[in-house]
């Protein structure tokens, strides 16, 4: 009998061991891989787990933690024969503790598809020899749109393989351990992982539509962390020119106090570059231009008109070692954002608790705002223009108050153009005095606890007034 058990908790604890080492994705109910009825081992992947997605979509949602034990997304191994993908969404992370990250291990002519969007985190974290990313070996395409972080201890791919990198929206890096910024790594990678050789289209400014978001990549070494970097290098048409527009190129709701800033040129002689800026609500009518120099950013005077398209482009002139050449730039363009009205910051906007004679009015204002106009009336009165502040000066007012009134004020925004932006009502109820009864003087006829003109006009009403009874004693007593 004791061997009967034995035998019986050996089979039971091996069965669940299998289970727990293969999780294929069935996407039975949804595209959620944090759902435990969406995988063949009715639990999401732990970090024993050797994960599979061979058929269909498969998604890490924002603030899921992905683990795996070795994760492999492979077309050529489904039932249907046609794409698969996972797809890490923002916020969200994979780690493969132990093994690899496959894609696209089987031949097939299905995509095998790996999306990792900004802010995601796919971390191939095994243990040497292992750590792979893209472990893969077809003749298939296998895609990989990278706009969030790849790291990995190496790569290890068939150079036959058909493997497509996208380093899109500009954030997409892809981290090595080890050192792989010799030129010979870019040019032999860039052969695979790119729709074409990306040496020729970048740095000669060839025009390549077929690319798509493909642009081509640079590498980084860190010998701090032994780690190299793979970064986007997106395609521009004049290789020469300034580069990364900030604000990017049709920016909206943009400060009407920005710092333009840009980027040296993709291409140069090696000598010194200078830059000037053009800036103007007219693409035709640029100006005449500011010239800063080496610098690579330009603080507009003044503000802004809000609510504004403006139209902005760099010129390079490389000294070119004595020969110099002037690079006319690209036109870029941002809108402005709206005006802001002011924001309150003292006091509340309630009638209570009441508040003091003395007190200041604060609130805070967009830093576009060129004056404030503040406005105050007795409350549901007549508005009255109390104080014109003009800017830089502090955003306060002191005003004089009555007790015991009830008030309401307002402050208006001024901003070039001129825009005048009226700002929201506020409240607040001063200090109504109470009587101290025990104070109170002969002569306050009318019980207001102040003994003033009016009790004496009350005084003064019943002057030489005689309430005896009988009446013939009035004057007589």
């Amino acid at each position: 009998m004791t061997k009967k058990i034995i035998s019986l908790i050996v089979v039971l604890f091996l069965s669940v061991n299998v289970f727990a080492l293969n999780a294929i994705w069935l996407g039975t109910i949804s595209d959620d891989w944090s759902l435990d009825d969406n995988w063949s081992s009715y639990w999401m992947p732990n970090e024993e787990d050797m994960v599979s997605i061979n058929d269909g979509n498969c998604v890490i949602y924002l603030g899921t933690v992905g683990l795996a034990n070795d994760a492999m997304v492979d077309a050529g191994a489904g039932s249907s024969q046609s794409a698969a993908s996972l797809t890490i969404k923002s916020g969200a992370s994979l780690t493969t503790n132990m093994y690899n990250f496959e894609l696209g291990y089987t031949a097939t002519e299905a995509n095998s598809v790996l999306n990792v969007e900004q802010g995601a985190l796919l971390d191939v974290a095994g243990a040497a020899p292992f750590g792979n990313f893209l472990n893969a070996y077809r003749q298939g395409r296998s895609v990989v749109n990278l706009a969030g972080t790849v790291k990995a201890r190496n790569l290890g791919f068939n150079k036959d393989a058909r493997i497509i990198i996208n380093f899109t929206e500009r954030t997409g890096k892809l981290v090595l351990k080890g050192d792989y910024s010799d030129p010979w790594y870019i040019t032999w990678w860039a052969r695979y992982w790119l729709d074409r050789d990306f040496a020729s289209g970048v740095l000669d400014g060839e025009i390549v539509p077929e690319w798509g978001v493909t642009y081509g990549f640079v590498s980084e070494y860190d010998a701090g962390t032994d780690t190299t970097t793979f970064k986007s290098l997106k395609y521009v048409e004049n290789a020469k020119a300034a580069i990364d527009p900030v604000p990017e190129d049709e920016a909206i709701d943009v400060t009407v106090t920005p710092v333009l800033s840009w980027s040296a040129p993709l291409k140069s002689s090696g000598d010194a570059l200078a830059y000037k800026v053009y800036l103007s609500t007219n693409p035709s009518a640029m100006g005449s231009g500011v010239n800063v120099g080496s610098a690579t950013s330009y603080d507009p005077s003044g503000n802004l008109l809000s609510e504004t398209p403006y139209y902005w482009r760099v010129d390079v002139t490389d000294a070119n070692f004595g020969n110099p050449i002037t690079i006319t730039g690209d036109v870029w363009t941002f809108d402005t954002t709206m005006a802001g009205a002011a924001v309150l910051v003292s006091p509340t906007d309630t009638d209570s608790p009441e508040v003091a004679t003395n007190i200041t009015l604060n609130w805070t204002s967009d830093p576009a705002a060129t004056s404030h106009l503040v406005y105050m009336r007795e409350r549901n009165g007549a508005w009255a223009l109390v104080s014109t502040i003009n800017a830089p000066a502090a955003t306060t007012y002191a005003p004089t108050l009555l007790y015991g009134r009830a008030y309401d004020w307002r402050v208006d925004e001024v901003f070039p153009g001129p825009i005048t932006v009226t700002g929201p009502t506020w409240k607040f109820h001063t200090i109504t005095p109470v009587c101290n009864g025990g104070l109170r003087f002969a002569g306050d006829e009318d019980g207001d606890c102040d003994v003033d003109f009016e009790d004496f006009a009350l005084i003064a009403e019943n002057w030489m007034t005689c309430a005896f009874e009988p009446a013939a004693a009035c004057g007589n007593f």
